[in-house]
């Protein structure tokens, strides 16, 4: 993350700035983060003792005493809401080629409760894909679509496989939305965090998001 008014969008945008790293990126995750954007060619030197402190690392950031914060896109757009004055002065851009899937994590040997989790995820990715939103799932319950039938439940069997009603997915796209609305809604941009899609979307939408078949 860098101050928007250097328009810094690139590594090449930042050679030779100061880099604030967040505490717990120390360590092997710390050198995975930093060098593919710290090699002297490219660009270079990490504010060493102002980073050894996570709050100490932000603070040095947003008093100009580093020139660019390095640690997760999440974890860079909640501080940019928080402790920025004003957060449109503070643009975030991929610094590194690596991607860290974040995802639920159960119990081992919960396999019942694995299985449930799993197809809620998949029930919000598919309404989605599907075009079912909170506010129009009522419309498609007499849909003729025989998959939109089995994914709401009209055609009973999905739910009793996970011990839940058929009207599952139903339930929780009506409680809460749709992948798309859920996202927006936490960390997209109708929340104070405002991070993009990205490999977020769907993947008729360039993202990496692909529902798994209610059948």
């Amino acid at each position: 993350m860098v101050a928007e008014i250097g328009k810094a969008r690139c590594l090449d945008s930042i050679a030779e700035s100061l880099l604030c790293a967040s505490e717990w990126t120390h360590g092997a995750l710390r050198r995975r983060q930093l060098e593919p954007v710290a090699q002297p060619e490219q660009l270079g030197r990490e504010a060493a003792d102002e980073s050894r402190n996570t709050t100490a690392g932000r603070q040095a950031f947003f008093s100009g005493r580093c020139d660019a914060l390095i640690t997760d896109a999440g974890a860079l757009a909640s501080v940019r809401a928080t402790m920025a004055d004003n957060p449109d002065d503070y643009v975030i851009f991929p610094a590194t080629p690596y991607m860290d899937a974040l995802t639920p994590a159960v119990r081992h040997g919960d396999d019942q409760w694995l299985d449930i989790v799993t197809w809620s995820i998949q029930a919000m990715i598919a309404a989605e894909a599907f075009g079912l939103t909170s506010g129009n799932i009522d419309d498609y319950l007499d849909s003729d679509d025989p998959r939109i039938r089995r994914f709401l439940g009209t055609d009973p069997g999905n739910g009793a496989a996970l011990g839940l009603s058929d009207d599952f997915a139903y339930r929780i796209v009506k409680s809460v939305g749709n992948y798309a609305e859920v996202y927006d809604r936490n960390v997209g941009m109708d929340s104070p965090l405002k991070l993009e899609r990205g490999y977020n979307a769907l993947f008729s939408d360039g993202g990496l998001m692909f529902p798994l078949a209610f059948q």
